[in-house]
Parts: structure tokens; sequence; C-alpha cells
């Protein structure tokens, strides 16, 4: 297009040059070449045009960058693929899978928690021994929480909550225990 416009705007020259230079050219040669000069200044590279804009403008230089960048990840997760929802059988199914899991490794975590406390009993002579005792305390503490979670869980087998809570008091049980059998080590040697 530009191309054509420069050609156009070449034959209004020549035609103003050939009318004489004493006589001034015509309007609407005048308006051509207006025409010309504004569209190709709308023409010229839009990106070339706001860099000059924002030449010494720092603030709107940053500005412009945020924009693209958030503009740019909200392209990229609207690009991303949709989460497919599980049928009511999947569902089910992972479900089972899941309570199967759950309820496995709180059965594997009582079973070796009893091992624990029978090794306990055998080993721990001095139950009279001030660190052991707050152990012992911690402990028994530990026992009421499972107790508790375990009841909780019978009204309400599937709350993720007291799970989680059963698991941790598990965990800082076997910790403790660990702790008392090393501590009774150490004393005995």
């Amino acid at each position: 297009m530009k191309h054509n416009n420069l050609k156009s705007f070449n034959t209004w020259l020549n035609q103003a040059k050939n009318s004489g230079s004493q006589q001034k050219p015509s309007d609407r040669v005048w308006f051509e070449i207006q025409k010309e000069i504004n569209s190709s200044d709308s023409e010229s590279n839009w990106l070339e045009r706001i860099l000059k804009l924002l030449a010494g403008k720092p603030r709107l230089q940053y500005g412009l960058a945020y924009g693209a960048v958030i503009i740019s990840v909200f392209l990229i997760i609207s690009q991303q693929s949709t989460v497919t929802l599980l049928t009511g059988n999947e569902a089910s199914i992972l479900a089972n899978e899941i309570d199967a899991k759950v309820f496995e490794s709180q059965r594997l975590y009582e079973e070796v928690l009893y091992q624990l406390e029978q090794q306990m009993n055998v080993e721990i002579q001095d139950r009279e021994n001030e660190i052991i005792n707050l152990y012992l305390e911690k402990i028994h503490t530990l026992d009421i929480l499972i107790t508790e979670c375990k009841r909780d869980l019978q009204e309400n087998p599937y709350n993720p909550s007291i799970h989680s809570t059963l698991f941790y008091a598990y965990n800082e049980k076997l910790i403790n225990m660990k702790a008392v059998l090393d501590i009774n080590k150490e004393l005995a040697s």
C-alpha cells in the first residue's frame, strides 16, 4: 500500500512541477499531499511509535512491562487444559482406595506402637528417672488424644481433620517411645 501511495505522491509532485513553479498547487494536490503524510504516519510501525512515546518515561515502561507479564500469565493459564471431573463411579472407586490406604496406615501404626510398648515394658526397669517420666507423661497424653480421635472417627469416619490429628498423635507417640528406649539404653550403659 505504501508503494502505491508513494507512486501517487510522485505523480502529484510531478503534476505540481509541470504546472510551473510560479503557480501554487491546487487545493486538491495539497489535500492529497496532506492526506498522504497523515496516512504514512498512521502506517508507520506501531511498535516504533510506542517506543518513542515511552522514551524517558520509566514508570510507564515498567507499568507496560508488568501489564504485559500479567496478560501473558493470563493467556498461559487460559490455554492450559481444564481439569477433568471424575464420574460418580470413578470418584467412588478412588475414595474407596484412599480409605483403604488410610485405614491400612492406621493399622500399621497401631501394630508398630504396640510392639514398641511391649519392648518398653520389658526394657525399662527404672521408671523413676525424671526424664523418662516426662516422656511417659507425654506418651500418656498422646494416648488420650489417640483414644479421642478413634471415638470421633466412629461418629465421622471420613473426616480428614480427625485422621490428620490421629496420624500426628501416632507419629509423636512413636518418636517419644523411641526417645524413651534410647535414653534407657544410655542409662543402662
